[in-house]
């Protein structure tokens, strides 16, 4: 599993995530299909500040279905609570039968 940070993005903008497999795939190894994405927020208090309150739309974050590209797999995210950092999940089915996952923590900011 690899996790990276991406952001910070504004409240109300709309952002295409990439999530990078190809270090994560042998020789010959293929996405056969992303298979899902999950949003939560993230609660390592070293990146967290203080949430002001619980983010009950952080599901709704997700724009349309996941696109696979190669290897990789992008997803769309608009909304967000601003000091607010998340933490998105995809994991993907590989042609040899393993799933991958990368996580990415999204800082939503009002910059």
């Amino acid at each position: 599993m690899i996790t990276s940070v991406v952001g910070p993005k504004k409240p109300g903008e709309e952002v295409t995530i990439e999530f990078p497999f190809a270090s994560q795939l042998g020789a010959g190894v293929t996405i056969s299909s992303p298979t899902r994405a999950i949003v939560c927020v993230d609660n390592d208090p070293l990146r967290t500040p203080l949430i002001p309150q619980p983010d009950l739309t952080a599901p709704a974050m997700f724009v349309e279905a996941l696109a696979l590209q190669g290897t990789s797999v992008f997803q769309e995210i608009i909304t967000g609570q601003h000091a607010v950092d998340y933490k998105i999940s995809v994991t993907v089915d590989t042609s040899i039968g393993d799933k991958l996952t990368i996580d990415v923590i999204l800082p939503v900011r009002n910059i």
